[in-house]
């Protein structure tokens, strides 16, 4: 199965490059001008203004953007945030959570 010291899913790169290789092979039959037409149909769908096109554009030219919540105090000092779920959909009050016991000034990032 996996080697010791091995994460992930070793099948899973295998894969992903048989797919590859076969799109690889698909677009050479052509020379390329498949790929060339699917490019142009997506220019064409985010000059449009297609909302997708636009962020698939903006994620393969420039990374996709990081999601990130940033929250500072009354100083503009950074805070940190706790994501708290619970798996009982039961209503709960806010004067019964609990509150956080926070002494001194705090720590700055």
């Amino acid at each position: 199965m996996w080697e010791p010291g091995e994460t992930g899913n070793p099948n899973g790169a295998k894969k992903h490059k048989r797919f590859l290789g076969a799109l690889e092979r698909a677009l050479a039959q052509d020379d390329g001008k498949r790929l060339r037409e699917a490019v142009e149909a997506l220019l064409d769908h985010a000059a449009q203004g297609e909302y997708w096109a636009i962020n698939m554009l903006r994620d393969t030219l420039d990374g996709k953007p990081m999601q990130q919540i940033a929250a500072v105090d009354e100083e503009g000092r950074s805070v940190a945030i706790a994501l708290v779920t619970y798996s009982d959909t039961t209503p709960v009050q806010a004067e019964t959570l609990p509150t956080a016991l926070i002494e001194g000034p705090g720590l700055r990032h």
